[in-house]
């Protein structure tokens, strides 16, 4: 069975999210916010037979539209209308799992953004999450002592896997919120105090610039303070933008490089996607940042980022050393690396005791 899942961010949401998982249903994440028209397409897309949504406004939107889908039973979070199940009503009923279920399993249908045509339904199983989760925790690292922000919709990839998914698997705590809003993100991080928060542009640009932040204890001006630093460096310069490589190319000029050629991983970018630099527009100062010295400002410093390197790599599980080979047809190399690079990457592996995730 599918399960429609349209709802805001809610204790429920997740409830019904890890339910219909454990016991082998997919589950299809709904945008509230969608047209009735769009939902209609999106339930009959992936045949929900489910659907778990709240009362209000996104009630009164799908009573109809159920018609004219395969959807069986209505599951109503908050007050219930007639002819739909109460939420909570099924925790006293629920059987108990039958059986374990398969990786290869379905899972999640979310959709895509629809950037190059009508939305489509992207399957993804429960070892498609699990592998995601695994890669971005090396990047992540989530702890146990960790509070997290789920402000991000829950019915988006990016909020479910990481809010929601990564936090759990780590054994964090998570603050879910119904929505993204100044006060209640500042509230929260006052009163909870939230360690780690996934944000967007919009998000940041409201952060960085809202005379609010000051309204509340535990959150220093600017966004670093937000985030929950106890006492952070105030922030020299932000930078959002709509495509990553634009801002990676950005700041690089910003903080030295007269050409961003000169870095090796803006290099590689350029390979893949081409080089965007000349059709870059900058909103705000576009000049180097005044006495910002990085790492190879001089000689020693740059001996002493040679020899740290190593001991961070093998510390904190991060660097390139650490990730498997990238697929070369998906991204071909700029140049294939000679074999002296090869050794001495295999090398030095092994002496740091470095052992690719499996």
């Amino acid at each position: 069975d599918v399960l429609a899942l349209c709802a805001p961010n809610s204790i429920e949401f997740a409830v019904a999210w890890f339910a219909a998982a454990s016991i082998g249903a997919v589950v299809t994440t709904v945008n509230p916010q969608c047209t009735r028209d769009e939902i209609a397409r999106q339930l009959r897309q992936t045949g929900a037979r489910w659907l778990v949504t709240t009362a209000g406004p996104t009630g009164q939107k799908l009573r109809g539209v159920t018609a004219e889908t395969a959807i069986t039973e209505t599951i109503m979070i908050g007050d219930s209308a007639a002819g739909t199940i109460p939420f909570w009503s099924l925790r006293a009923t629920a059987p108990a799992p039958t059986g374990p279920v398969s990786a290869s399993d379905l899972a999640l249908l979310p959709t895509s953004s629809g950037t190059t045509g009508l939305p489509k339904s992207v399957e993804l199983t429960h070892r498609n999450l699990v592998a995601s989760l695994c890669q971005t925790w090396l990047v992540h690292q989530v702890a146990e002592d960790d509070v997290v922000m789920a402000a991000l919709p829950l019915f988006h990839i990016y909020g479910l896997q990481i809010t929601l998914n990564l936090a759990l698997l780590a054994g964090a705590t998570v603050i879910i919120v119904p929505r993204f809003g100044l006060d209640v993100f500042l509230r929260a991080v006052q009163d909870y105090g939230i360690t780690r928060a996934e944000v967007v542009p919009p998000m940041v640009l409201g952060l960085a610039t809202a005379a609010a932040v000051d309204d509340y204890d535990l959150a220093p001006d600017g966004i670093l303070g937000a985030m929950g630093s106890p006492r952070p460096k105030a922030p020299r310069r932000l930078y959002a933008g709509a495509d990553a490589l634009a801002v990676d190319v950005v700041a690089a000029r910003h903080l030295g490089l007269r050409d961003p050629r000169q870095s090796s991983m803006l290099r590689a970018a350029f390979h893949w996607f081409g080089d965007l630099s000349a059709s870059i527009q900058v909103i705000g100062p576009d000049e180097p940042i005044a006495g910002w010295r990085g790492p190879h400002h001089n000689e020693l410093s740059s001996i002493l980022s040679f020899v740290a390197y190593p001991i961070y790599v093998f510390g904190s599980g991060r660097g390139t050393l650490f990730v498997p080979e990238m697929d070369e047809e998906a991204f071909p190399p700029v140049a294939p690396p000679g074999l002296a690079l090869r050794a001495g990457r295999k090398l030095l592996q092994a002496f740091l005791g470095l052992r690719f995730p499996r």
